[in-house]
């Protein structure tokens, strides 16, 4: 498997899906953001599956979920910087996949885990992305 680790000045994408009161909090500028609960890792999972926005759009992200026969209606994509994941004690290593040669993963350095204490730091630092976002921003563009 290609690990490499991803430069400190990319933007990661990961998809969020379709909220229950629980998956996304308003910002005080009206924007929202994910919540720890979008960001923790599911049993047998190393690392929290995203996107580097460099080799995959937003909406390339979603059209994966189309490819494998799963309505997107409702999903959301959020951003994060990797020099705020790396401000967290976290590192972002990029393993590609077939489907998703932007795929990276958010990893603890060990032997930490990724706990509610430091998914709630890092649910604090992603922004969702407007619905135009999604459809306008391409691979390698640049995101506020």
């Amino acid at each position: 498997m290609n690990v490499t680790e991803v430069g400190s000045d990319e933007i990661i994408l990961r998809r969020i899906p379709p909220p229950p009161e629980n998956a996304i909090q308003i910002l005080p500028d009206g924007g929202y953001r994910a919540t720890s609960f979008r960001l923790r890792l599911r049993d047998g999972e190393l690392g929290l599956s995203c996107s580097r926005l460099a080799l995959t759009s937003p909406r390339a992200l979603l059209d994966q979920l189309r490819l494998q026969g799963t309505s997107v209606d409702g999903w959301m994509v959020c951003r994060l910087l990797v020099a705020d994941v790396r401000s967290l004690g976290l590192e972002v290593q990029h393993i590609p996949l077939t489907n998703d040669h932007g795929h990276c993963e958010i990893r603890p350095i060990s032997p930490s885990t990724l706990d509610k204490n430091l998914t709630s730091k890092l649910a604090k630092k992603t922004r969702i992305l407007t619905p135009e976002e999604i459809e306008s921003v391409q691979a390698g563009d640049t995101i506020p």
